[in-house]
């Protein structure tokens, strides 16, 4: 008998406390410092990524920008360490950072310079440039 392939159900709540948390463990200015989380908040985290940038936008705003920096450098990290955080194009690194553009609040340059020298992602910080 073939197993029949299922995909990962979608998530349609994003726990805005745990992203909060995880921006107060996440210090942009310690380089490749990631927050300690457990295996059930890693796993939560990283279902993340499969939401929509719609999604993400909705949640954005409820978090404080300064806190939001902390948050793209959190999955920039994480997609370097744990490989279900892998996202590439769709890293929620990129919608924070277009909701920070969108809102004309982008950090200074050094910020973004450091973020994208820790990590091989090149669609961080703004994603595709098509």
């Amino acid at each position: 008998m073939i197993d029949e392939w299922q995909p990962h159900a979608s998530v349609t709540k994003i726990d805005i406390s745990l992203l909060v948390w995880v921006c107060t463990q996440t210090f942009p200015d310690q380089p490749a410092q990631i927050a300690d989380i457990d295996a059930a908040q890693q796993a939560q985290l990283a279902s993340y990524i499969q939401c929509s940038e719609q999604q993400w936008q909705s949640v954005l705003g409820e978090i404080e920008d300064s806190k939001l920096v902390a948050l793209a450098f959190f999955y920039t990290r994480a997609e370097e360490k744990w490989a279900a955080f892998t996202a590439g194009s769709d890293n929620p690194a990129i919608w924070i950072f277009r909701y920070l553009k969108k809102g004309q609040n982008l950090p200074e340059k050094s910020v973004i310079k450091q973020l994208k020298s820790e990590t091989k992602n090149r669609f961080i910080p703004y994603g595709s440039v098509l």
